[in-house]
Order: structure tokens, then C-alpha cells, then sequence
């Protein structure tokens, strides 16, 4: 009898899998979300046409976009796939440029439709006059703290350098 009851157990088992969520034939839930694996090779494509620079080795991603007609640099931050906005809580990240040679105060920019508010906000710019119709433009974040983790002196420059 005992016998009877292992292997029909075993039998259970066999065609209807572990009942442990996670597992990659498992349906998976809003919940419970299965990992993909990162493919070898992935890299993060910026979602607003910019330039991406790299925080901690993919921990996040800061996307700078420069338009020289307007005279208008943006700063998105961005989580280590660059797919999802990162708020942050300062009000304001500066930006040292060396081409031109000044330092810029990136405001944040606060929107009532995406819910990001003042301490909350995932985007920063500014607009000056003296951008407009640079060809080139070369500088550094000069600090940005992204959940308690602080990078500094993440540079950039416009256009960006061939890899």
C-alpha cells in the first residue's frame, strides 16, 4: 500500500512540476515577477535620444540630452536598464562644464500628469541662452545621489565620443 501511495505521488509530481512560483515554466503573476537572465553583451538604449552614462556598473543610468537650438540640457535618471524612472530627492544637480567653461544649475522638473512632485522628481534641465548653437559641449555632474548611493564627477560631452 505504501508503495502504491510513493508512486502515485512521484506520478503527481512528474507531470504536474513543483508547485513553487518562480520557476521558469511556472505561470507568473503581477506578484511574483520571473528574473530574465541578462544577455551578454545587453546594452541600454536611451529612451529620450541621448547620451547615457553609466552609474555603478549599471546600478543606474543618467541620460543627458543637449539641444543646441534651444540652448537646453536635460538630465533623466534612470534605473540600470534604463527602462524605468529613478526619483530623486534633491532639488537640483550642478553640472561643471569645461566646454564653455561655467557652472550650470539643472533644476527639477516637477509634472502633475507623471505624479513626480518636488523631493520626488526623476528629470532635471535648464535653458540658457548661451547654449544655443554650441556644436560642442563637454562637462561633469558634478554629484548626484541616487537611494542613498552618491556619484560624482560623472562626466559627458556632446557630441558624444565613437566607440
Amino acid at each position: 500500500m505504501r508503495l502504491w501511495a510513493l508512486a502515485f505521488l512521484a506520478w503527481i509530481f512528474l507531470f504536474t512540476g513543483p508547485a513553487v512560483r518562480g520557476y521558469a515554466d511556472s505561470p507568473a503573476d503581477a506578484k511574483t515577477p520571473v528574473a530574465e537572465p541578462a544577455q551578454p553583451g545587453f546594452k541600454p538604449k536611451a529612451p529620450h535620444g541621448g547620451l547615457l552614462l553609466d552609474a555603478g556598473d549599471d546600478f543606474a543610468h543618467i541620460e543627458m540630452v543637449f539641444d543646441a537650438s534651444e540652448g537646453s540640457l536635460t538630465a533623466y535618471l534612470l534605473d540600470g536598464e534604463a527602462e524605468e524612472v529613478v526619483p530623486l530627492k534633491q532639488p537640483a544637480i550642478l553640472v561643471r562644464l569645461t566646454r564653455p567653461a561655467r557652472t550650470l544649475k539643472l533644476k527639477a522638473v516637477v509634472s502633475p500628469l507623471s505624479g513626480e512632485k518636488p523631493g520626488a522628481t526623476s528629470s532635471y534641465a535648464l535653458t540658457d541662452p548661451s547654449l544655443k548653437g554650441l556644436s560642442r559641449l563637454k562637462g561633469a555632474l558634478v554629484s548626484v545621489d541616487i537611494n542613498g548611493r552618491v556619484f560624482k564627477n560623472l562626466s559627458f560631452q556632446f557630441p558624444p565620443e565613437k566607440e
